[in-house]
Order: C-alpha cells, then sequence, then structure tokens
C-alpha cells in the first residue's frame, strides 16, 4: 500500500559547501552587478523598495494623467526551467572568471533526484535544467539570469521601441523582485507587440517563460478604447486599483477605510485561536505587543493607513489585553490607552502608540532618499506624512546642536507644534531649521512631482 511518496534532491555535503563558499564571496559584489531594480536577495536591499518605485510610478503617472497600464508577469516555475548555457553566458559576460563558471557547471551537473516511494528511494533523476534546490547560491545566480530582462527593457525603452511613458521620461519602468515583475507600458499596440516579442525572446533563450494567461494588466488612467485595445492585444487577466503587490495593497490614492478592512479581519482572526483565559495580563501584552503590534510593521513602513482603521485595530488590542476578546466596553479597560501605551519607565506597558510607530517608521524612507539617493524611487519627490517630515527635520537640527539623543520619538501632534512654534527658537535657530528643509528637499520641487 502506498504510505508515503516524496521527492528529494540529492545535495552531497561537499557540494552544500562549495555553494556556502561561492554564495558568500558573491554576496558582497552582487549590488554592483545587478540593477537597481532589482532588490531580492541582494545585502543593502529591501523588499518594500520595489513597492516604494512601483507606488510612487503609479501616482505619478495617475497624477499626470497619463494613459498607460501596469504588467504584473507570471514566469512558469521560475527556478526549475533556467538555461544552464544561458547562465554561464551571463556569468561570462558579467567578468566570472573561467574558475567560476567551471565550478558552477560541475555543481549544475552533478544535480539529481529521486522519488522516495514507501522509504525505499527510486532511480536517480539527472537535471538537463533548473538551479538545485536549498543552497545559499541558487537565489543569486536566479537574479542575474532575470536581470537580462531589465536590461532588454531598458535598451528598448532608449532605442525608441517602447514609448515614454511620460512627458518627462521615467528613469525606471520595471521593478523585479525575485520573479515578481512589474513593467509599465504605453496602451498601444506597437508597445504591445514590442513586450511581447522581447519577453518571449528572453524566454526562449533563458527558459524563464512568461505566462501570459496567468499574468496582470492593470489600467492607469485608460479609457475604454484603450481598454479594449489591452483585452485585445493581451490575452491576459484585467484588473483595477486597489490590487496588491508584495503583499502591500497598491493604490493611486490614498486607502479608504473599506479597502484597509482586510487589515483589520487579519488581525482579529488570530484571536480566537489564543486561550485568553488562561492567560495573564502579563502574557496578554506580550502577545498584543509582539505578535498583533509585529503584524503591521510590514505595512506601516509602505502605507498611510486611515486614522479611522488605526483606531478599529487599536479597539482590538485594548479589547484583547483588558478581556481577551475583540469587543470592550470603557468600564472594562483598568487604565486609559494613551498611558498603556507610554515607555514603562513612564508608567505604562510598553505597548506602542500605532500612529507614532508609523510616523517613525516613516523616517527611514526620508532618511534613505538623503542618504542613499541612487535607490529607484528616490527620483521622485516624496509625499510623505507632515509630522514624520517636521520629525526628520528636526532630527537634523538636533544633531547638528548634538541633542538628538535627547528626542523621544513618541511626539504627538501638539508638542511637536508646540516645539516648532516655541517662542524660544531664536532666529538663527529657525533659520538653520529652514536650510536643513531646503537642503533635505534639495532646493526645489517640479510641478510634475520630480526632485530637481
Amino acid at each position: 500500500m502506498l504510505q508515503a511518496l516524496k521527492i528529494t534532491d540529492q545535495s552531497h555535503s561537499f557540494a552544500k559547501l562549495i555553494t556556502k563558499l561561492l554564495a558568500n564571496r558573491l554576496a558582497g559584489r552582487l549590488d554592483q552587478l545587478v540593477s537597481p531594480n532589482q532588490s531580492a536577495f541582494i545585502k543593502g536591499r529591501f523588499i518594500l523598495d520595489n513597492f516604494m518605485l512601483v507606488q510612487h510610478t503609479t501616482k505619478f503617472l495617475h497624477q499626470q494623467k497619463q494613459a498607460c497600464f501596469m504588467l504584473k508577469l507570471n514566469i512558469t516555475k521560475a527556478f526549475d526551467t533556467i538555461a544552464w548555457p544561458f547562465l554561464l553566458e551571463v556569468m561570462q559576460r558579467l567578468g566570472f572568471s573561467p574558475i567560476w563558471r567551471d565550478i558552477i557547471s560541475g555543481l549544475l551537473a552533478t544535480s539529481s533526484t529521486q522519488v522516495l516511494l514507501n522509504g525505499s528511494p527510486g532511480e536517480r533523476i539527472v537535471h538537463r535544467r533548473g538551479l538545485r534546490q536549498g543552497d545559499p547560491l541558487s537565489p543569486m545566480l536566479f537574479i542575474l539570469v532575470i536581470d537580462v530582462l531589465c536590461s532588454l527593457i531598458k535598451n528598448a525603452s532608449e532605442e525608441g521601441l517602447l514609448q515614454p511613458l511620460s512627458r518627462r521620461n521615467l528613469q525606471h519602468r520595471i521593478s523585479l523582485y525575485a520573479d515578481d515583475v512589474v513593467i509599465f507600458l504605453q496602451p498601444s499596440a506597437n508597445d504591445i507587440r514590442a513586450i511581447l516579442d522581447i519577453l518571449h525572446l528572453f524566454g526562449e533563450a533563458s527558459g524563464l517563460k512568461t505566462n501570459v494567461q496567468k499574468s496582470t494588466v492593470v489600467p492607469i488612467h485608460c479609457s475604454e478604447e484603450h481598454r479594449d485595445l489591452l483585452q485585445t492585444q493581451l490575452p491576459c487577466q484585467t484588473s483595477d486599483f486597489s490590487c496588491r503587490y508584495l503583499g502591500v495593497p497598491l493604490s493611486p490614492h490614498k486607502l479608504t477605510k473599506a479597502q484597509a478592512q482586510p487589515i483589520i479581519d487579519r488581525i482579529a482572526a488570530r484571536l480566537p485561536g489564543w486561550k485568553a483565559d488562561l492567560l495573564t495580563k502579563s502574557g496578554t501584552s506580550v502577545l498584543v505587543q509582539y505578535v498583533l503590534t509585529s503584524m503591521l510593521i510590514y505595512l506601516l513602513l509602505a502605507l498611510d493607513l486611515p486614522a479611522g482603521t488605526l483606531q478599529v485595530i487599536d479597539k482590538i488590542r485594548r479589547g484583547f489585553l483588558w478581556k481577551g476578546r475583540k469587543d470592550v466596553r470603557g468600564g472594562h479597560c483598568l487604565i486609559a490607552w494613551p498611558k498603556v501605551t507610554r515607555p514603562p519607565e513612564s508608567g505604562g506597558l510598553g505597548i506602542s502608540d500605532l500612529q507614532n510607530l508609523g510616523w517613525a517608521l516613516w523616517l527611514r524612507w526620508m532618511w534613505l532618499q538623503k542618504t542613499e539617493p541612487g535607490k529607484p524611487w528616490a527620483f521622485f519627490s516624496y509625499s510623505s506624512l507632515t509630522t514624520s517630515k517636521s520629525l526628520f527635520l528636526l532630527l537634523l537640527l538636533l544633531q547638528k546642536w548634538g541633542m538628538a539623543k535627547t528626542l523621544v520619538f513618541g511626539l504627538t501632534d501638539g508638542l511637536m507644534a508646540r516645539v516648532y512654534n516655541n517662542p524660544s527658537l531664536t532666529c538663527l535657530e529657525q533659520w538653520l531649521l529652514e536650510k536643513e528643509k531646503e537642503k533635505w528637499l534639495m532646493h526645489s520641487t517640479t510641478e510634475d512631482g520630480f526632485l530637481t
């Protein structure tokens, strides 16, 4: 009787050791070999760099009332279909030595698979394409291959095969996170034919073939005529905003409370699995801070969630903290919520205030835009939260004064206003603050949303 069927990749210990050594050597150079549009498996790059690029591009094109569309590609069995000759050719063009290429060839040629049937291994299946599973080198080799697609699209744009997206040419029209690819195009027959030819050529050469039927088109400011053209020329699914990209809701507008409702539902869905009646108050506070609050950090880094959504999530956190359920009345709360969110040394429980947490997390993007202007999304003017921008400018000023460590990140709107409207600020200090603001904004912002 069939009791177990398992497919295993046969990787020897020596091969794993070699791939680990090669991965450690390659990791430090990968940033120089791969275009900035790709952020997967590269030190110093972050998954939300791609989201910020796509989000800013979408908002800019929508604000310009420029008809275009976003194409989300579906690449069939990405890791398992890479052609080895293409990989070795890419490595040669990138400057890898013959020793490196020979080692990679040996590792790939010796990979095999066996099927375990009732605990007994079957015949060895020798691989002829694809990358080894489970070693740290495979993801790095994969992004070297798929980065060729980025180069092809960039060259097609420079040669005029793809029309510019706007009157002022955008620097990046493609975003890649591993095999998650997004391309922005004009809704014209020539552009559609050109991108299909590029994808077909790339798929035949590399083995990474695009499944057009499972890809998705998201129109941006397109008329009915443009939509009809897309449905005729591109046999794929059509979607509208808000859609999801890299696990985050994507829209050219600020999210509404209805669009953010799935976030609330996901938070509330965690509560039934916890036996709150068996937990102490310290146990529930740990779950609120390190589970419920941590679930929002990824989203707060990328989105400015509606105030109503944050209030509903706070209600869920407050209800579980005091009564172990989603809903709770004010009389059940032993301490006011603003006091609960204070640090323990100030008499609180140390549970993060979501609004202040969002302000603090958004400082990351302002700092990266100032210190790493080569980021793809740094090309756009950053429409950040007013409070976050004020806090960032204040930090820059306090850093010059040597007082940055004295600033408490849990500032409220009122306290921030009192800091800026404080009559004790001298004319010189106000002048320094304005200079820091001008320096951070790079002197001016043009009407079309770019930094000059």
